[in-house]
């Protein structure tokens, strides 16, 4: 056991606690690590990479993970960036801690000491506090069991999977009902329109619940099991895609804003006949998401007003409604109430910033807040639930169960499937999950196309097809090979395709809890530079990968410029920073602070940026829009040889030259692929990826 203290604070690492004269806070074990390898070495420089090593020993990491840690010991210990009167940074370096430490030895006693008559003693002591000793050893026996049905209850591995379904239709966020004889869920009939059933787990019988198709949000039940509430959008209607510069320049005219407003039915009557819905509460000018039952009667729900998000609350009887927490700049993103625990979690969001579960308690009507560990963490929650009636709640990432603590601290189980796990649910008294299994089809092709504009494109290629999601197709310079990502093997890596030998392999192996989510070929085509996790690696051809340390978490990744040299967006205190990163000395040279979308550098160092849909080029740090190309939503932007090859929402292809001011329209692909990754200029070749089918079945979980 671990104690030492920092002048009067009293550190206990066992407990992972610190004891200050304003109270006792409980710290997660890295932040714990953090503080003792400081104590460790009081009054002297202890530099990153040390701590890293230390704390985070077999995990790539920053020295953000750092910072956040010294930020809640700072907390927790009176301290703050500006006094450092108990820990202090040292730029660039590392942190020292200043104030004396003094270690704790637990002293032992010699039998006897202080002691006249030991047995006596004892059995004095035994005789005059039998209730207290039996009541403590009940006690432990009780915390004992109640931790081993919480852990029984909380064991997430999966022993075997009941098919629920087997149709043609997407069927997804299912929810069972309190009895748990029923599960409620939706079935899409097109892109965006779907109707709401119910199925019997014992009889598979199933119940069309809504009369009419609407665009329908996750069923919840109520308490009782009587009704059930969901939003209903007035909206599902695909914008339609044009090939021409003066469409281009209408897209978002008459397009109406998505409004969704809360609805319920009654689940006896619909079990008769399918029912129209009943409109609980309007949206106008904001919109509603993820409504849940509180009471028989009440119904917590999120609302989204520009920049506000709420909690409201909701009485169906009296229509009345409340706001029960407001937050500004900020998404609310998924939202549960246990009725046991009395409870109403909330995830709430911004960008590039860490998640924070927010929990309400309905008795003392408090709040805490709880900031999720960003590199546990996944990037975004949009559905999550309580599990069971423990203190814990369930999230999903492809193949992997994920429970979230009370504290911030998250568990992934990885299930042995190769499909992603969607919207999981609970059941309320069996140890059993729901949810929608499945995969989403993507694949990748190429597509020509002519310099003569009365020549249509070629037909689209697609090679190594598969059934699972594959994206950023992107050509070797100079070679026959394709880089694209693909989860083919069960989680997302980065493969090879051989244009001329017509072969695909796979090139990377990364870990589960490393997730490519961009790569770009270097200058000379001999290796690859992914982004995974805000960390940047490179790739040889032989699947060697190495881990390159940066100034900063990345964002993204969009260009290699030579020498080294990368153009990225780099995350420098929550602000997005576009940079040229030079990987020798790992120095960058910022460009641009703003989110861009993309970004390239001509090879006369002239910067252009995506951002907002629309294209600007970059002098001195500002942007500046380029009127020429106003009126076209761009979703792409290529540089080759000094002139800008752009992409549009419609999948028309534009040359623009920066010298002269000229935009000419070279082709339009129409609806055949969704988004294009890649441009062979040379070839007159572009790689895209085409959405295929998504195959979402649900799926009884049952747990060991």
């Amino acid at each position: 056991m671990v104690e030492f203290y920092i002048g009067t604070t009293h550190v206990d690492m066992a407990r992972s606690q610190i004891t200050t004269e304003f109270g006792t806070s409980s710290l997660e074990p890295k932040v714990m690590q953090v503080l003792l390898i400081l104590a460790k070495n009081r009054g002297q420089v202890v530099d990153h990479d040390s701590i890293l090593q230390t704390v985070w020993p077999d995990t790539v990491t920053s020295a953000n993970a750092i910072q956040r840690c010294i930020g809640q010991l700072r907390k927790v210990l009176n301290d703050t960036a500006q006094s450092q009167n108990v820990i202090a940074t040292h730029p660039k370096i590392g942190y020292s801690l200043i104030p004396e430490v003094k270690w704790h030895s637990p002293s032992t006693k010699k039998i006897g000491d202080n002691c006249n008559s030991p047995t006596s003693n004892h059995t004095t002591f035994l005789r005059n506090n039998w209730l207290l000793v039996f009541g403590g050893l009940l006690f432990c026996v009780i915390m004992a069991l109640v931790a081993l049905l919480i852990s029984a209850k909380t064991n997430l591995t999966v022993k075997s999977l009941t098919p629920l379904t087997a149709t043609d239709y997407i069927e997804l966020k299912p929810s069972f009902s309190p009895d748990g004889q029923y599960i409620a869920f939706q079935r899409f009939i097109g892109n965006c329109e779907n109707q709401l059933w119910a199925r019997d787990i014992h009889t598979s019988e199933e119940y069309l619940l809504t009369e009419e198709l609407g665009n329908y949000g996750v069923p919840r039940w109520s308490p009782d099991g009587e009704r059930i509430v969901f939003t209903s959008s007035a909206q599902c209607k695909p914008k339609q895609k044009t090939d021409t510069l003066a469409a281009e320049q209408h897209t978002h005219i008459n397009t109406l804003k998505a409004c969704n407003e809360i609805r319920g039915i009654s689940f006896n009557l619909a079990k008769a006949s399918s029912q129209p819905s009943t409109l609980y509460h309007h949206c106008g000018s904001s919109t509603h998401k993820q409504p849940v039952w509180l009471t028989a009667s009440t119904i917590a729900f999120i609302t989204q007003q520009d920049q506000i998000s709420y909690i409201k609350l909701l009485d169906i009887s009296t229509s009345e409604v409340k706001k029960l927490h407001r937050v500004e700049n900020k998404i609310i993103s998924a939202l549960d109430y246990s009725l046991p625990l009395s409870k109403l979690a909330w995830i709430e969001y911004k960008k590039y910033t860490p998640l924070e579960l927010n929990i309400y308690n309905t008795s003392t009507h408090s709040i805490d807040k709880i900031e999720l560990d960003e590199h546990k963490s996944i990037s975004q929650i949009s559905h999550m639930r309580w599990l069971f009636d423990s203190p814990r709640l369930l999230a999903s990432k492809n193949n992997q169960l994920i429970t979230i603590s009370q504290t911030g601290a998250m568990n992934t189980y990885l299930q042995p499937a190769a499909e992603k796990i969607l919207y999981p649910a609970v059941h309320p008294s069996k140890n059993q999950l729901v949810a929608s299994m499945g995969n989403f089809d993507r694949d990748i092709g190429l597509a020509k196309w002519y310099t003569h504009q009365t020549q249509t494109p070629s037909n689209v290629t697609i090679f190594s097809r598969s059934n699972v999601d594959e994206f950023n197709a992107k050509q070797q310079p100079g070679g026959a090979l394709v880089a694209f990502i693909s989860s083919r093997s069960g989680s997302d890596q980065v493969w090879l395709y051989d244009q001329e030998q017509r072969k695909t392999v796979q090139l990377s192996s990364f870990s589960n809890a490393i997730t490519p989510m961009n790569i770009i070929w270097n200058e000379s085509g001999t290796a690859l530079f992914t982004l995974a996790n805000k960390h940047l690696y490179h790739l040889a051809l032989d699947g060697k990968v190495s881990a390159i340390k940066t100034p900063h978490p990345l964002l993204d990744i969009y260009q290699d410029k030579g020498n080294n040299r990368l153009l990225v967006k780099l995350l420098q205190d929550t602000l997005p920073n576009l940079a040229l990163l030079n990987l020798n000395n790992q120095q960058y040279q910022p460009l641009y602070l703003g989110d861009s979308d993309k970004a390239q550098l001509t090879h006369r160092n002239e910067l252009f940026i995506l951002e907002d849909k629309s294209i600007y080029k970059v002098t001195n740090a500002v942007r500046h829009k380029i009127t020429t190309l106003d009126g076209i939503e761009t979703s792409g932007l290529f540089a080759y040889e000094g002139v800008l090859y752009i992409t549009s929402s419609s999948n028309s292809l534009w040359r623009y030259n920066p010298m002269l001011a000229q935009l000419t329209h070279l082709t339009s692909f129409g609806n055949t692929f969704e988004n294009i990754s890649d441009i062979n200029v040379a070839d007159k070749t572009v790689y895209y990826s085409k959405f295929v089918t998504i195959e979402k079945e649900l799926m009884l979980l049952n747990l060991e």
